[in-house]
């Protein structure tokens, strides 16, 4: 189940804005058809107990917590990029 939740958030790599909507939607069945076979049962919880809601909103804050550090990793590699390319010159041709 956290695999198929995670595949809906935009994660950093693929959820840019070039890449086909196509492309992420295979990729999130992919994902999870190859994770499904070698996850352990689910323990045998009604999803609108509490015990279903607190499993559900620890997992939303898992992927909530992952998706942040690899978010704020790749916006730590493009200003340092940036701040390279400005270094170099480069940047004024963002101007054109």
């Amino acid at each position: 189940m956290r695999a198929s939740l995670l595949s809906w958030l935009p994660p950093p790599l693929w959820g840019h804005s070039s890449v086909p909507n196509q492309a992420k939607v295979g990729l999130a069945a992919l994902i999870s058809i190859v994770i499904a076979p070698i996850l352990p049962a689910m323990p045998d919880i009604a999803v609108m107990s509490w015990a279903g809601v607190g499993i559900m909103i620890e997992q939303i804050l898992i992927g909530l917590a992952m998706g942040l550090v690899m978010h704020i990793i790749f916006a730590v590699v493009q200003a340092a990029g940036d701040f390279i390319g400005l270094q170099m010159g480069l940047a004024f041709a963002s101007f054109f």
